[in-house]
């Protein structure tokens, strides 16, 4: 069966790291040692799922886990479950049950959930997040807080926009980012990661939030550091609605920016025109928004000439606001 060489793999070897490999490898190709588990891929401590048998493993895995009996073999199956499907709700559960029994240590469960993130497409199980945010509520006094922000940012890398890992990162800071020290070095860290990804939404609502509980910041420090990346990177809609938050959180009159930005986007001598002319819509829509607020509401008839100026909204007729 080929669930059982799995097991064995699991068993003999100290794996770090598992995923899907598209295409089996000759025998042949593989250490001598490791040859014995094909068409599962395991060298040194990594371990690779063969793709086109992923069904065959599931449905023997399925099967070991309903014929389960014993502590021991439950938590040999489930594990083996939860690798192969991280969102499977009753393997999951039967681990839960096993840690309140204390059929297994909270450490190892805590490395498992780390070894089934290694894989991209699991690391947005909702079910592992929301297993590994119920381990830390149970046991708090495990928290190695540093550890779990490097890996919700290893996860976010893995896989761009990843809900649950952000949202899992907000009940950190909720739950474990108390004093003011840490919480302005989450600031300082969410202000790197919206530096290196400046299209990630995701990012730009978890430092809304970082604002939020810290609740005093040095506001032109923040807005000059928002402002200088809408101009440099020109055309990303996220940095845009950072600022309109910026805008209701401190109270600003956003105008003078608007127009700084637009005369930056002429002034830039750019081979993408489109990006420029989208870096002058999402500024004029702005100022439509802060008109919109109730903050200089002249200007609104303003702004809506200057939009069907630009030739790319002409084209497309999206001027909604106006």
């Amino acid at each position: 069966m080929l669930y059982q060489k799995l097991a064995t793999a699991l068993s003999t070897y100290a794996i770090n790291e598992i995923g899907f490999v598209h295409a089996t490898p000759n025998a042949d190709e593989l250490p001598d040692d490791s040859q014995q588990y094909l068409p599962l891929v395991v060298v040194d401590s990594k371990l690779g799922f063969p793709l086109p048998h992923l069904p065959t493993l599931l449905r023997e895995a399925d099967d070991a886990l309903r014929r389960a009996t014993t502590s021991s073999e439950k938590a040999s199956t489930s594990k083996i479950m939860v690798l192969l499907k991280p969102d499977h709700y009753t393997a999951m559960n039967m681990r839960k049950k096993l840690i309140m029994e204390k059929q297994l240590d909270v450490k190892d469960e805590i490395e498992l959930i780390d070894l089934i993130f290694t894989l991209s497409r699991h690391s947005k199980s909702c079910i592992a997040w929301h297993h590994r945010r119920w381990l830390y509520a149970q046991w708090p006094e495990m928290m190695d807080l540093e550890k779990e922000l490097a890996l919700c940012e290893r996860t976010a890398t893995l896989h761009p926009r990843n809900y649950y890992a952000w949202t899992y990162r907000g009940w950190l800071l909720n739950k474990f980012i108390t004093t003011s020290e840490d919480q302005h070095s989450e600031y300082l860290r969410t202000r790197l990661w919206i530096e290196r990804n400046v299209s990630d939404h995701s990012g730009i609502h978890h430092m809304a939030r970082v604002l939020q509980v810290m609740g005093k910041v040095n506001k032109d420090t923040h807005m000059d550091w928002i402002d200088d990346l809408i101009i440099r990177f020109p055309g990303h809609e996220a940095l845009w609605c950072h600022r309109r938050f910026c805008a209701t959180f401190f109270a600003l009159d956003g105008h003078g920016f608007v127009d700084k930005a637009i005369t930056a986007a002429q002034g830039t001598c750019h081979n993408d025109q489109d990006l420029m002319h989208m870096q002058m819509e999402l500024a004029i829509r702005y100022g439509i928004w802060l008109c919109l607020m109730g903050i200089s509401p002249t200007r609104k008839e303003e702004y809506c000439s200057r939009l069907q100026d630009i030739p790319y909204v002409r084209a497309i007729g999206n001027n909604k606001e106006c």
